[in-house]
């Protein structure tokens, strides 16, 4: 079946694996039995990133600042948990509240492609949290 792939952005056959599509395969790849790679297996990172989630409403929150390659300003789907600065980089902030963002599939991509920055990465995460600071204030202000 064609369809657009999110990694060279042409139209092709869903099987066909392209050239960026590999890198990113091997990239995968290479990360398996890394230190990272286990980290991503704990308890921790799973509650740590369904917090992230819920923190973000389930939203990506790239498409809701309609960065490129928005399809849909609310999008639910494929939302995973990005490390702002990568495991490998610095294991230290694999927990911290600040370095972590939702995003879809294809914002995914793209932020570790570094298409997008990570100051607008952090950005749209201060946002975030400030939103939803906001809202606890709010809801304590009225009880």
């Amino acid at each position: 079946m064609l369809k657009s792939c999110p990694y060279c952005h042409r139209i092709h056959d869903s099987l066909y694996k392209c050239a960026p599509k590999m890198a990113v395969i091997r990239k995968r790849q290479n990360r398996l039995g890394t230190e990272a790679d286990r980290f991503r297996r704990t308890n921790a990172w799973t509650s740590k990133s369904l917090a992230v989630r819920e923190r973000d409403h389930h939203m990506c929150l790239c498409c809701k600042a309609q960065l490129v390659g928005t399809d849909r300003v609310i999008e639910t789907d494929s939302i995973s948990v990005h490390h702002i600065v990568p495991i490998e980089e610095n294991f230290e902030l694999r927990l911290e509240e600040t370095n972590l963002i939702s995003v879809c599939s294809v914002h995914h991509e793209m932020c570790e492609a570094n298409k997008i920055t990570r100051d607008m990465q952090r950005k749209l995460v201060e946002d975030s949290i400030r939103e939803r600071d906001e809202k606890i204030s709010t809801l304590v202000t009225i009880v």
